[in-house]
């Protein structure tokens, strides 16, 4: 806060003393309320050991603070301040207090073991993705053989149909010719029926 202070415009002049010492109790600037609270915050939250405070000195720390809250015109810390002057901690409020932080604690105690809970559910959902997605690339494997199989059936199947048609084939002299020119030539265009042709085909196989 004090080295935002110190840089942002319009800036706090430090006080005679600086900021990083306690001022003079005669010193109301605010470049000395915003020292007095960086220097007790540094006191009494930094740097305690045990957290304890002796009575004359919570009054007189109590007093400067007021002083430097009132000083720096905060009517809503004016307001919290005296608020908290007045608050009585007795056995009651403190067990509140620690049953608050019991609550708390043990939300997060909870709260955790659900992480941990989701955690595993989702390595277990992993495991299982994992799993099917190895299925079903086995399937999709599978398939492509069916239909390679497949495939290959069908034009044995579609030969041996040729074949037999072949067996009643009768020879004209157009089909030998055709013949002669496929021996004799590289590419041939055969003008004629679809059984010709086919079987000028077929023929060439053997």
């Amino acid at each position: 806060m004090v080295c935002l202070l110190r840089n942002l415009p319009p800036t706090v002049l430090p006080p005679i003393t600086s900021f990083d010492t306690l001022p003079s109790s005669s010193d109301l600037s605010e470049g000395a309320h915003i020292a007095r609270i960086k220097y007790y915050k540094n006191i009494l939250v930094s740097h305690s050991k045990d957290g304890q405070l002796a009575d004359s000195d919570f009054i007189t720390i109590w007093s400067d603070l007021e002083m430097a809250i009132h000083g720096l015109g905060n009517q809503q810390d004016v307001k919290d301040a005296a608020d908290a002057k007045s608050k009585v901690l007795d056995y009651e409020a403190v067990k509140r207090l620690m049953n608050l932080d019991e609550i708390f604690y043990r939300r997060i105690e909870l709260e955790a073991g659900n992480i941990q809970q989701n955690r595993k559910r989702l390595n277990d959902l992993a495991h299982e993705l994992d799993g099917q997605r190895t299925k079903v690339l086995k399937l999709e494997t599978t398939v492509d053989n069916i239909e390679t199989e497949r495939s290959s059936d069908w034009m044995t199947i579609k030969l041996r149909r040729w074949k037999t048609d072949e067996e009643s084939f009768v020879e004209t002299r157009g089909s030998n010719h055709v013949m002669d020119c496929i021996r004799s030539n590289k590419c041939v265009s055969v003008v004629g029926s679809s059984e010709l042709a086919r079987l000028v085909w077929f023929n060439t196989l053997h």
